[in-house]
C-alpha cells in the first residue's frame, strides 16, 4: 500500500509539469524567390508553434527563417518564410521545416 501510494504522489506531482509538447506535420510552398513552411490547425483548441523553415538555392547557399511563439486559433494557419538574396541567379530549390506545438 505504501508503495502504491507513493507511486500515485508520484505520477501527480510529474503530470503537473507536463508540457503536452507535440510535433505538427506541415506543407512547403515555394517559388525562386521565397519559401514558406505553413502549419494548419486541425485541432479543436488553439495551439502555440515554433520552429524552423529551412531554404537552400541552386548553388547550395542555406538560409533559415524562424517561427516563434505563433499563436493559431481551430481552423487557422500560421507560417515561416525565407527569401533569396538574388532569385534571378540563384532561385529557391528546396523549402523544408520543423514546426514544434503545445496547447495554449
Amino acid at each position: 500500500m505504501k508503495k502504491f501510494i507513493i507511486l500515485v504522489f508520484l505520477f501527480c506531482a510529474f503530470a503537473a509539469f507536463e508540457t503536452h509538447a507535440f510535433s505538427v506535420s506541415g506543407r512547403a510552398q515555394f517559388n525562386q524567390a521565397q519559401g514558406y513552411w505553413i502549419v494548419n490547425n486541425f485541432f479543436n483548441r488553439p495551439i502555440l508553434c515554433s520552429g524552423n523553415v529551412y531554404c537552400s538555392t541552386r548553388s547550395g547557399m542555406q538560409f533559415v527563417g524562424y517561427m516563434t511563439n505563433a499563436l493559431v486559433y481551430p481552423g487557422q494557419y500560421a507560417y515561416g518564410q525565407c527569401y533569396a538574396n538574388n532569385p534571378s541567379f540563384d532561385p529557391l530549390v528546396q523549402v523544408w521545416g520543423e514546426v514544434d506545438c503545445q496547447w495554449y
